[in-house]
């Protein structure tokens, strides 16, 4: 085996690793701080944000669809 091929195989690795690895947890803590953007309403509640909303629905959505896919994947056979 070449050497540039291992190289090829090891970013692939890694770049997956670290997308599926640290990148979803990162992507729901995203969304939790998303939703912890709040301000205080004339009343003295506290409110979240409307971009705080968005950004936590957004990351939240890409998460819950990676899950989907990686269990269709696993059920379908593609293990």
């Amino acid at each position: 085996m070449i050497f540039a091929d291992i190289g090829v195989s090891l970013v692939k690795v890694l770049l997956v690793g670290l997308t599926l690895g640290a990148g979803l947890p990162a992507l729901f803590a995203l969304g939790l701080k998303g939703l912890a953007r709040t301000e205080v309403r004339p009343d003295g509640t506290l409110a979240v944000t409307a971009g705080g909303r968005a950004l936590a629905g957004v990351t939240f959505g890409i998460v819950t669809l990676a899950v989907v896919v990686g269990i269709v994947w696993i059920v379908s056979g593609g293990h």
